[in-house]
């Protein structure tokens, strides 16, 4: 096997290894450390560029972790009075990058990345200056912290620009993108991953314009845009299996099954969530196998299959736990309460959702917590308790609103307008959702402008005002059928159908209410059972 290249043990390091007798135990250290950075270099350059020594690099990694840990340790604590054990310090969070992300929490990172950053300031190391920051916002994001997110990648791509670094400067307005994605600004994300995709073509890197189209796509199907985000993501992938990137192709196969998911195809959507279950394995990466058990569990939930929702949950939730990733283990805790609440076990419901909510606070993750707060409304909901789900749903509008997420608030204004319109506060509810839909559409939000579209409808229905119900339904219909949502088309057809009937149309009602059912079937949706008795009743009432 080629020896992979180790050009900077060239400079100061290589002659921190090479010195012989050095005196004193600060120098038998720095030895320690330096030659514990070479074997940590090696291991993560043989995990990124040789799938046939995955194994190898990975047990040398576990093997000398402790002795790892010790020279970072030891460079940190002296790497504001000496300049070699800060080009030490600078260089572990580098120089082990893969290695750190797959095995370390997100919180030891930071410290390493923190301690590595104020290193590269001490010896001037523009370069790796911008590379550490890059590190520290992709951190902040995992911590749900996009603000912080966005000046450390600000700051990075300035430097890559000063530097003429077109390559990195993409990437690092690629991750810019991710932060505003996690704020919901979605114009401005995907503004900016179309540059990066332009830098990626400019310089013919088929890796990043690859990791382009993957956060386009990503997206389009925050905003359920189905068609543009399957076509983004069929492009990525294409350009991951060209490139060799197998963990690029383990995360949009995570993509494309969450896409299949959506438009109904559930045994598609298992099959290729499988298939990244085997890359994820393969590369020992249990986190992102954690993230697929998760995705199958979405699946099966939404199949109607709920004790395998259930076990897919509870594989997942054991490896977050060993991972030590509290805020990904929130996560699931509300899909499992989700799960049993599908079951009629709504105490069970209700312990996981509030354990969730508990988690999320005691971590800070303020994401988390509106994310709870929002699912124990929905709980409350369904017991028509109607008064303490509007609670829970004002507590997520002020976080979502203390935490600039535009996204959140569009949807927690959605969940207010539900709870007033069953309290029969209707001008209240219609309030809500008029807001819901202009913050939705400002931020090309397309699910959530749906959802408070076909819910304004129905409310005018109600009212008897059906000429605008049925405007509010054709815009709602338009919406679904542009980005491929077809259980929101099914839905709202079923809706249509109703208003025409209280009209007295009822030829016209039994037609859209027959394209319901088909495509409610289609989709294995229990609805297309209750619109066939519907269906007949009208038959009848017609004779």
């Amino acid at each position: 096997m080629e020896l992979l290249s180790l050009d900077w043990l060239n400079g100061p390091l290589g002659k921190a290894l090479s010195i012989k007798n050095m005196p004193g135990l600060r120098d038998a250290a720095q030895r320690h450390a330096a030659y514990f950075l070479r074997v940590l270099y090696i291991a993560d350059q043989l995990y990124r560029q040789d799938e046939s020594q995955l194994d190898w690099a990975l047990q040398s990694f576990d093997d000398n972790w402790l002795n790892i840990q010790a020279g970072q340790y030891w460079a940190a604590g002296y790497a504001s009075v000496d300049d070699s054990a800060a080009e030490l310090c600078m260089r572990y969070p580098i120089d082990g990058a893969y290695l750190l992300d797959l095995r370390l929490a997100s919180r030891l990172r930071q410290v390493w990345l923190e301690a590595g950053l104020q290193a590269a300031r001490r010896c001037g190391d523009q370069l790796n200056i911008a590379k550490l920051l890059g590190g520290l916002g992709r951190i902040q994001l995992a911590l749900s912290a996009p603000h912080a997110a966005i000046e450390c990648y600000e700051a990075a791509r300035n430097i890559f620009r000063e530097l003429g670094d077109q390559v990195n400067e993409g990437a690092a307005l690629g991750s810019l993108g991710s932060a505003y994605q996690q704020l919901g600004d979605f114009a401005q994300a995907l503004d900016l991953y179309a540059q990066y995709r332009q830098l990626a073509l400019a310089a013919n890197d088929h890796v990043q314009e690859s990791h382009a189209l993957h956060n386009m796509g990503n997206v389009y199907l925050a905003q359920n845009d189905l068609p543009r985000a399957l076509d983004c993501h069929v492009q990525a992938y294409q350009l991951a299996l060209t490139v060799g990137d197998v963990r690029g192709q383990g995360d949009l196969l995570i993509c494309l099954g969450k896409n299949y998911h959506l438009q109904g195809q559930a045994s598609r959507a298992v099959e290729v969530i499988q298939e990244a279950v085997v890359i994820y394995q393969h590369l020992h990466d249990r986190r992102g196998e954690a993230s697929a058990m998760a995705h199958l569990s979405d699946v099966a939930r939404t199949g109607g299959n709920l004790p395998q929702a259930i076990q897919y949950s509870q594989q997942s939730l054991v490896v977050t736990r060993e991972l030590g990733d509290r805020r990904s283990e929130g996560r699931l805790l509300n899909s499992l309460g989700s799960t049993w609440q599908a079951l009629g076990d709504i105490q069970q419901a209700l312990d996981y959702h509030q354990s969730a909510l508990a988690l999320a606070q005691e971590v800070e993750d303020w994401p988390g917590v509106s994310n709870a707060l929002g699912e124990i409304g929905r709980l409350c909901t369904t017991l028509n308790q109607h008064q303490r789900a509007l609670a829970f749903y004002q507590q997520q509008l002020a976080i979502a609103g203390q935490l600039g997420d535009r996204r959140s608030q569009a949807v927690a204004l959605c969940n207010l307008g539900l709870s007033h319109k069953l309290l029969g506060n209707w001008e209240r509810a219609i309030e809500y959702y008029e807001n819901s839909l202009r913050l939705a559409r400002e931020i090309g939000d397309r699910y959530t402008e749906g959802t408070a579209l076909g819910n304004l409808g129905v409310i005018y229905a109600t009212h008897d005002q059906i000429p605008r119900a049925l405007e509010l339904y054709q815009q709602r219909l338009t919406l679904a059928r542009s980005i491929g949502d077809r259980r929101a088309e099914g839905t709202i057809l079923c809706n249509w159908s109703l208003a025409l009937y209280r009209l007295g149309n009822i030829e016209d009602a039994i037609d859209l209410a027959e394209q319901a059912v088909t495509i409610l079937g289609q989709l294995e949706d229990t609805r297309a059972n209750e619109v066939r008795r519907q269906i007949q009743q009208w038959r009848a009432f017609k004779r």
